[in-house]
């Protein structure tokens, strides 16, 4: 059996094969890994409940999971057509699943307020989700006390597009940190919002102005209390003063981890 792609939580760990099927093992306490209880596995464990669907993307929080899933639709234009449909399950406090309260869900739960997007990717924080669509919109919910949501309206219940400056770009890349959240846009713009860059002077908290420009880079990650690219641009000493325009950097091959935010 190929393995594809494997993601971990502080606790738990999520593994999608090559034909689309989705493992979990390590730690069951808060119903992360989707089993329809709370156990333990020391071992790799199906998911059984999405046994005939393919599994495209998954991600770990600490006390929650969320998967997308390829789901047949009716569609007048194709007889057989799939679009990508969120899954969370979980611990559910903070209503990081989506779901419009804050109920445990032991088992994998369609996010059903996302009837028409096609989602391709998704990111969890520590008690929020973050998902992105095919057409390079980002839907984000769950805690906002710290501004990561991006929407300042928005009280985290239900998922809610991101809209405002970030809108107006496509989208091709998300990660969250356990506070915080970066996108990577196709013009190679990071955006990235939290509490944290306001007190630093570099934005309001969760509006995604804070953001620069890298020719060439490919993709945008996050560890637990940083985001390595933002870290090398303070090591820099690159303060952003304008925020209507990112900062320019010519190329960019790898970004290194300095410290924590």
């Amino acid at each position: 059996m190929d393995w594809v792609g494997s993601f971990h939580g502080p606790y738990h760990t999520a593994i999608v094969t090559s034909s689309g099927q989705l493992f979990t093992f390590d730690d069951g306490t808060f119903g992360v890994l989707g089993h329809g209880d709370r156990k333990s596995n020391s071992k790799p464990r199906e998911v059984e409940s999405l046994n005939g669907l393919r599994t495209v993307k998954t991600a770990c929080g600490v006390w929650h999971t969320a998967a997308i899933v390829e789901i047949m639709i009716n569609n007048s234009s194709f007889s057989n057509c799939s679009s990508g449909k969120l899954f969370t399950w979980g611990d559910g406090d903070k209503c990081r699943l989506g779901h419009g309260d804050k109920e445990t869900k032991l088992v994998l739960t369609f996010v059903s307020s996302f009837v028409d997007p096609n989602f391709c990717q998704v990111a969890c924080g520590h008690s929020m989700t973050v998902a992105l669509t095919t057409s390079g919109h980002v839907y984000t919910m769950g805690g906002q006390v710290y501004g990561q949501l991006v929407n300042p309206q928005a009280d985290g219940k239900l998922p809610t597009r991101v809209e405002g400056k970030l809108s107006k770009s496509f989208v091709e890349e998300i990660a969250c940190g356990a506070y915080h959240v970066a996108v990577l846009t196709s013009r190679t713009e990071v955006y990235l919002t939290s509490m944290w860059f306001s007190g630093l002077g570099l934005g309001v908290a969760g509006v995604p102005d804070v953001h620069f420009s890298v020719q060439l880079l490919s993709s945008v990650d996050c560890g637990v209390r940083y985001v390595p690219g933002f870290m090398l641009c303070l090591d820099l000493g690159l303060m952003v003063d304008d925020q209507s325009e990112p900062l320019q950097f010519q190329s960019l091959s790898s970004v290194c981890t300095i410290g924590s935010l």
